[in-house]
């Protein structure tokens, strides 16, 4: 097998297309079963990645730059890193998954962009990269999801409509469930008290998009009685916390203070 030029084989060219690199030898048994299977995988790809045979024997100075201490090593490189990595012979079935979890995929990426904008307050713009999207590829159910989420925003009960059919098994169940439980705050009930006044309000804020009002709210609501309405500006706030995740500013900012308030 020829000698492979780490730079020019793997490094640049995974610039262009994603590079999958298989670490291997002769005289290792799992290496001779992975093998094939790789080179069928990549045959049946379509160009979305190109496979590179790199002999730990031949080159180990190569295995030694990519810290390959067990072999077969599979590691993707994309853009010059690497993206991800696997030791040990895999079916066809379980390299398939990883492949598809980790090579770049054009509608995900979209998709993460357009989640990116919504977390920004940018739910118009969101709407109409998601909307494109779902023409484009009617069946990626995670893009449906994340239009409930953006709806929000703007037809709470079109959101609710999206996301009604999700059952325990799906694995968007809990991101369903969560903005199920957010477009709900949108339906009328009857206001007796101070308290239903200003979680009202608060329910107007969310949906208006002032989200960070609508947290202070909830929280204070909390504050005075934590068994109002079965807890349901905490649940709100966990809601949107989860929507946002864990590395927005808002939840960095008030998820402490949300704990103080209900423990």
């Amino acid at each position: 097998m020829s000698v492979i030029d780490l730079e020019k084989d793997v490094l640049e060219a995974s610039h262009h297309t994603p590079i999958l690199v298989d670490f291997w030898a002769p005289w290792c048994g799992p290496c001779r079963t992975l093998g094939p299977v790789l080179d069928q995988v990549e045959a049946e790809s379509n160009g979305r990645f190109r496979l590179v045979k790199i002999d730990t024997d031949q080159q180990p100075d190569v295995a030694s730059k990519y810290r390959v201490a067990g072999i077969p090593a599979v590691k993707l490189v994309v853009k010059g890193e690497v993206a991800a990595e696997f030791t040990g012979s895999l079916p066809k079935s379980s390299v398939l998954a990883w492949l598809e979890e980790h090579l770049p995929n054009p509608l995900k990426e979209r998709l993460c962009q357009a989640a990116e904008q919504r977390r920004d307050g940018n739910y118009e713009q969101a709407k109409q990269m998601l909307t494109a999207l779902l023409e484009d590829d009617p069946q990626l159910v995670a893009a449906q999801v994340e239009l409930a989420a953006v709806m929000l925003q703007i037809d709470a009960d079109q959101s609710l409509v999206l996301v009604q059919e999700f059952d325990s098994k799906s694995p968007f169940y809990e991101s369903a469930l969560q903005i199920r439980r957010l477009a709900e705050l949108n339906r009328p009930f009857d206001s007796t008290s101070p308290q239903d006044e200003r979680f009202t309000n608060a329910n107007n804020d969310f949906f208006a998009g002032h989200l960070e009002a609508a947290i202070e709210a909830w929280i204070d609501l909390l504050l005075l009685d934590k068994s109002y309405q079965d807890g349901a500006p905490a649940k709100a706030c966990v809601a949107l916390f989860q929507l946002l995740g864990r590395n927005h500013k808002l939840v960095k900012r008030w998820r402490k203070r949300l704990e103080m308030a209900m423990f």
